[in-house]
């Protein structure tokens, strides 16, 4: 309980404000695709939790999220802080990993390799909003054929290094030069 941050509101820091808000003006300027690159510790899933949390209070519909990581430490810890920014009742969330299937709830925190296995499956309009943690591999064939199978109102990479070394491109997948916000780095966290 001492360490828990649900129920207590969380603010974004400054930078990350910065980033939400431009992602709001891109988003309503019709981009449908963004890449969030921000250096390692400085929250880009909290950043991205307070800005799908501001789409989701402007639209009174339910609204579906699905965050993709390749790595289940990952997926329990961004369950964690989306529940710390949106709060425990509201949502429903649940994690599908390990073969499991998706369930209905108003977020999934899914890992590649699962839904790669169940791609003949899934429906492409089945969420609204899509967020792709180390958005750094969706370039890979597997990854790639996961993230473009749906077709999400915003697609949002998260990423620390939005280079590859096999130099295939990032930025283009997350809407271009036009869609890359945040571009805070190591040197500039430093």
């Amino acid at each position: 309980k001492k360490h828990s941050e649900i129920g207590r509101e969380i603010k974004p820091r400054k930078y990350q404000q910065d980033v939400i808000n431009d992602a709001l003006i891109k988003y309503e300027q019709g981009k449908s695709k963004l890449l969030i690159e921000m250096a390692t510790g400085l929250g880009k899933t909290y950043t991205v939790a307070h800005l799908i949390k501001r789409l989701i209070n402007k639209d009174r519909r339910r609204l579906k999220v699905l965050f993709l990581a390749h790595q289940v430490e990952i997926l329990l810890q961004s369950v964690t802080s989306f529940k710390n920014v949106l709060g425990i009742g509201n949502y429903s969330f649940s994690a599908c990993f390990s073969g499991s299937e998706p369930e209905d709830t108003d977020f999934v925190f899914a890992s590649f390799d699962t839904l790669y296995g169940q791609v003949d499956t899934l429906s492409k309009e089945e969420f609204d909003f899509i967020i792709v943690d180390e958005a750094h591999h969706t370039p890979a064939q597997t990854y790639s054929e996961v993230v473009t199978l749906f077709k999400p109102k915003l697609l949002v990479g998260l990423t620390a290094t939005p280079y590859r070394s096999d130099n295939k491109d990032v930025t283009s997948f997350f809407g271009g030069a036009e869609g890359h916000i945040g571009k805070y780095d190591l040197v500039w966290a430093l």
